[in-house]
């Protein structure tokens, strides 16, 4: 025999329809709240918000991404895009939350490009040992952690917002936990400094208005870096009195050691100690960029950010503006 559903009234089909959409409503909710709240460091927005982790492949606008573990403790993000969606883009960058809310941020690695078809790959990584996993919430099963990486995301950081918001605040940061600042570099903009010497001495940007200005970035460990300290002793011999100063800006870790390797160097202009505590050296590189070494960036006498010459092009640059007002 047949069965037939049974009608329901308009009374019933109107209730039940309220009920469902309650339902949704319930349920959409409960998501919206387990969700954390997703906020962007100063100056950056999100190319990508963070949605639930995925392995394997993924997109964003402009930009494929695939996320991998690597090792037990080790996850890779990566990138690849088009030229054209780094246009105007100084940074990007993958950022994992937990199912609390807790920020952990991806570093990068390095980058590829295919210039036959205009594509550019970035790499990351986030080690998990860094990640704590969080505690499990009250009636999980006996033994069991939440995964430390529940949802992720593509910031990005435009070139704009990174030279009128970012930099200026690491700058400002740099200032209130060193007493000194060292500028992001951007070329033909004016250049400013506040330095402590190894002897103690101050040297500002503002008092050596006037002098062409020779910044090196070396640390002892690192042999071209060395190199380029020992060739630049001849151009300060011949231009010192056009002119030219330069700032040595030690990248070692011990005032001693860096000490000892300026008397063995023989340089004769002021050195400087880049902070050796871990925090401050991190704000340091981030405040002023410098990630490599030999870093030369020399300076006009107007206060204004030429060029970013390498060990071998110094000197010629210098001779471009040496004799300039």
């Amino acid at each position: 025999m047949q069965h037939r559903r049974p009608r329901l009234s308009k009374k019933r089909k109107t209730l039940l329809a309220s009920a469902v959409a309650l339902a949704a409503a319930a349920v959409l909710t409960t998501v919206a709240l387990a969700a954390p709240e997703f906020k962007n460091d100063t100056g950056w927005a999100w190319q990508l918000p963070p949605l639930p982790t995925r392995w394997g492949s993924g997109g964003a606008p402009g930009m494929l991404m695939r996320l991998d573990r690597m090792t037990p403790n080790r996850l890779q993000v990566t990138l690849a895009y088009p030229f054209e969606t780094r246009r105007d883009v100084f940074k990007f960058r993958p950022v994992a939350f937990s199912a609390g809310g807790q920020r952990f941020e991806f570093q990068w690695d390095g980058d590829a490009t295919q210039d036959q078809i205009k594509m550019m790959m970035s790499v990351y990584s986030l080690d998990l040992n860094q990640v704590p996993h969080e505690v499990p919430a009250a009636g999980a099963q006996e033994g069991s952690q939440t995964p430390p990486i529940a949802f992720l995301g593509i910031e990005k950081l435009t070139s704009e917002r990174f030279e009128n918001v970012v930099a200026p605040a690491l700058s400002r940061k740099l200032k209130e936990a060193t007493g000194q600042t060292l500028s992001y570099p951007f070329t033909d903009k004016p250049y400013e400094f506040e330095l402590t010497t190894l002897d103690g001495k101050r040297l500002t940007s503002k008092e050596l208005r006037g002098k062409v200005i020779l910044l090196a970035a070396w640390t002892t460990s690192n042999v071209p870096s060395l190199a380029a300290m020992t060739s630049l002793k001849e151009i300060y011999r011949k231009l010192n009195s056009n002119g030219l100063e330069i700032i040595g800006i030690c990248h070692d870790f011990d005032i001693d050691q860096a000490k000892q390797s300026v008397a063995a160097l023989g340089t004769p202009w002021a050195n400087v100690l880049a902070p050796p505590g871990k925090e401050q050296r991190e704000l340091w590189v981030r405040a002023a960029g410098i990630e490599s070494f030999p870093r030369l960036l020399l300076i006009d006498r107007q206060g204004i950010l030429r060029v970013e010459p390498s060990a071998q092009t110094v000197e010629a640059e210098i001779m471009k503006i040496i004799d300039r007002p």
